[in-house]
C-alpha cells in the first residue's frame, strides 16, 4: 500500500512533490499563539505562531493552522473562518515545534450576515482537528462616526441640515438616502450637510470615507427618514440683521419674538392657514426683527402655489412685492382668493430679505435662490370649495394681496453696508481640506 492510501486511510498530512508523496505528517498541534490585545476595524492583525507535527520521513513540510474569529475561546458552529496559514514549516522527522511564524488577518465583513458587531473576541489558531490556543482582542472602530439626530426635518435640495454625533471630522462622508452630501464640520459633534442634487427621501447615514462597513451596535443611519422638500431652496446666506419673527391667522400664532433666534429659513408648514375660494379679506398679521441689530432696510415679497406644481413662477402665484419694511412693526396682509382656483393645500412662501451693497434688492430676490441676510418662513394655505350660494361680494379671478401697517410706526431704516458681510461658508467633501 503506498503512502498516499495510508494516509488517506488514516486521515494524516501530506507534502507534495511533483505529484508523489515524499513525506506526511500527523499528530499537528499548536505550541504557541500571541498576538496585540486591540483590533481595529479597517485595519489587520498580526499574529506571532509555533505549530508542531510529526514528520513521516526527512524533509521541509507545513503544518496548516486555521484561523477563527468567536466569542468563545473554543472553535463552535457560530465561529468565523479567517483563512488557514501555511507559515509554520517543520524540517525534520518525529515531533517537533516550527520557528515562530508570522502572518496577517483581515475581519469579516459582518458577524452575522448583514452587520459587523464590535466588541470583545477570541482570535483561535488551531492546527489539527482539536489542538487550538486562544487569545482576548477587543474590536474597536476609530475615526468611524456615530449619529445621533438631524434638524431640520425636511429641507429642498441645496438646503442645509445640521447633523448631531460622535466622531466628526475631515473624513466624515454623509448620504441622504444613498446620495453623498458635501458638508462642513463645526466640532467633533456636530457637522452641516447640504442636500445634494438627485437626493430622495429616505434615510440620511455618516460613515467614515470609504468604508463599506456596516455595524451593529454603532448608530450611523438616521431613524426616521429625511423629507426631500419638492419646493425649490430659498434662504439666507447667514443668520443675521434680519428675520420674520411673528405670523398669525384666525387659525394660529408663531410668535418667536425675543426668542434670540435668527434662522435663515424656517420649514412652518405645520401652521395651516384656512380659507374659502372666492374669500375677500383673508387675513394674516406678520412681525419682521433684526436679530437685535439695526432697523437695516428690507425687502418683503409673498408667493402661494395655486396650482399645486410645487413652484411659485404662474400667472398670481407671485402677490406681494414691498420693496421697503421696518422691523418690529406689526403689517397685516389681505388676502382675496379667486373662486377658480381648486380646493386643497397649497404651498405659500414669506421672505424678508436685508437690502444690501453686495447686490441684495429687490429684483435680486425671487421665489427660489439665496440672499445674505433676512428669512424665508413657508407655511401652508387650506383652500376649501366655495359655498353653494355665495356674497355678491365675490374676489376677482385674479388672487389679490395687499400688505399694510396693523400697528406701530415705520421708522426711517438704515442701508446695509457690504463691508459688513459674513464670510461664506464652504462646504467640502471628504479628504478635502
Amino acid at each position: 500500500m503506498n503512502n498516499k492510501l495510508v494516509a488517506a486511510l488514516l486521515g494524516l498530512g501530506f507534502v507534495w512533490s511533483g505529484g508523489n508523496a515524499h513525506a506526511y505528517i500527523y499528530n499537528e498541534g499548536m505550541c504557541s499563539f500571541g498576538a496585540v490585545s486591540l483590533w481595529n476595524v479597517g485595519s489587520t492583525l498580526s499574529v506571532d505562531f509555533t505549530a508542531g507535527a510529526t514528520m513521516s520521513a526527512p524533509g521541509t513540510s507545513s503544518v496548516p493552522v486555521d484561523f477563527y474569529l468567536s466569542t468563545t475561546n473554543s472553535v463552535t458552529s457560530s465561529s468565523i473562518f479567517l483563512k488557514r496559514s501555511y507559515q509554520a514549516t517543520i524540517t525534520s522527522p518525529g515531533p517537533r515545534c516550527s520557528a515562530m511564524a508570522h502572518d496577517t488577518l483581515s475581519l469579516p465583513a459582518t458577524t452575522n450576515g448583514s452587520c459587523f458587531a464590535l466588541g470583545n473576541y477570541y482570535v483561535i489558531a488551531r492546527a489539527g482537528t482539536s489542538s487550538q490556543l486562544a487569545t482576548l482582542h477587543s474590536v474597536q472602530a476609530p475615526g468611524h462616526p456615530s449619529f445621533a439626530s438631524f434638524s431640520p426635518q425636511t429641507a429642498p435640495v441645496g438646503g442645509l441640515v445640521t447633523l448631531t454625533g460622535t466622531n466628526f471630522d475631515s473624513q466624515t462622508a454623509v448620504y441622504f438616502n444613498g446620495v453623498s452630501a458635501a458638508r462642513s464640520i463645526v466640532n467633533a459633534t456636530t457637522l452641516v450637510a447640504q442636500v445634494p442634487s438627485g437626493a430622495t427621501t429616505g434615510k440620511i447615514r455618516v460613515a467614515k470615507a470609504g468604508s463599506t462597513t456596516t455595524f451593529c451596535n454603532l448608530p450611523q443611519t438616521s431613524g426616521t427618514n429625511f423629507t426631500v422638500d419638492p419646493y425649490c431652496l430659498s434662504s439666507a446666506s447667514y443668520n443675521s440683521y434680519g428675520a420674520i419673527d411673528y405670523v398669525a391667522s384666525s387659525e394660529f400664532t408663531n410668535n418667536t419674538i425675543g426668542l434670540g433666534t435668527c434662522p435663515n429659513y424656517t420649514h412652518n408648514t405645520q401652521y395651516v392657514v384656512s380659507a374659502t375660494a372666492g374669500q375677500v379679506g383673508k387675513q394674516i398679521d406678520i412681525q419682521f426683527g433684526s436679530c437685535g441689530q439695526p432697523n437695516y432696510l428690507k425687502l418683503f415679497k409673498m408667493y402661494v402655489d395655486w396650482n399645486g406644481d410645487n413652484d411659485f413662477t404662474d400667472p398670481g402665484e407671485f402677490l406681494i412685492d414691498a420693496p421697503s419694511v421696518s422691523s418690529d412693526v406689526l403689517y397685516t396682509i389681505t388676502l382675496s382668493i379667486p373662486t377658480t382656483v381648486l380646493p386643497g393645500t397649497k404651498r405659500m412662501r414669506f421672505i424678508a430679505a436685508v437690502h444690501d451693497d453686495a447686490g441684495t434688492n429687490p429684483s435680486s430676490v425671487s421665489s427660489c435662490g439665496t440672499y445674505n441676510f433676512g428669512e424665508t418662513e413657508d407655511y401652508l394655505l387650506n383652500i376649501a370649495p366655495a359655498p353653494a350660494f355665495s356674497p355678491a361680494a365675490l374676489s376677482s379671478e385674479m388672487p389679490h394681496a395687499e400688505l399694510t401697517v396693523s400697528r406701530g410706526e415705520e421708522s426711517p431704516p438704515v442701508r446695509f453696508g457690504a463691508d459688513s458681510a459674513a464670510p461664506a461658508p464652504r462646504f467640502t467633501l471628504p479628504g478635502q481640506p
